[in-house]
């Protein structure tokens, strides 16, 4: 088997997995319903297409070279994610 495919399939169970994306599903769909947890939905597929995509395409060995952009840019990250744990609380 290519290894294309091998990491594929590998992907595709892991993606089948109930994990933090169901659970973040669940308590979407109950708190706003079920259009919000489409929208939710939607935007899980479109990330994990998107890293899907990046692995494929070696991205990820590009930035791993890149060192210092790499650290700046899980620095950049994590503020944002700061920046929205404010902006929600």
């Amino acid at each position: 088997m290519s290894d294309y495919l091998i990491f594929a399939m590998a992907f595709a169970v892991a993606a089948a997995s109930p994990g933090p994306d169901i659970a973040a599903l669940l308590a979407k769909a109950l708190s706003e319903g079920m259009v919000a947890s489409l929208r939710l939905a939607f935007g899980m597929v479109l990330g994990k297409l998107v890293l899907l995509s990046a692995a494929l395409l070696g991205l990820v060995a590009i930035i791993e070279i890149m060192g210092p952009f790499f650290i700046a840019l899980k620095v950049l990250g994590g503020g944002y994610l700061i920046w929205l744990g404010i902006k929600i609380w």
